[in-house]
């Protein structure tokens, strides 16, 4: 029996108010205060876990579908890293599969 991965969702989506440029994104978290900028990776992917969670190679698969980027162990490699500094600030969080 396989262990299910780790799946990922945004937090709390109305929390959140988003300003666009053309290289990317202020988001102020109206929980928390904060606002933060983002690049346009960390906002697709707080984008693409608002409309589903997913494991970080569904999310690979999705951003790939989205930007024409290759599904590889290097863009599954910059996601974790991505999705472990947005679950620091509270954007994305782990879920039950």
């Amino acid at each position: 029996m396989s262990e299910n991965p780790v799946r990922w969702a945004a937090c709390n989506g109305e929390a959140l108010v988003w300003r666009d440029w053309d290289d990317g994104s202020a988001v102020y978290d109206k929980r928390s205060g904060q606002t933060h900028i983002f690049d346009l990776m960390a906002r697709l992917i707080v984008m693409e876990l608002g409309e589903a969670p997913g494991s970080v190679r569904d999310l690979a698969d999705r951003v790939a579908a989205a930007t024409g980027a290759n599904p590889d162990a290097t863009l599954r490699n910059q996601l974790h890293t991505l999705l472990s500094e947005l679950e620091d600030l509270g954007i994305v969080e782990v879920v039950a599969a």
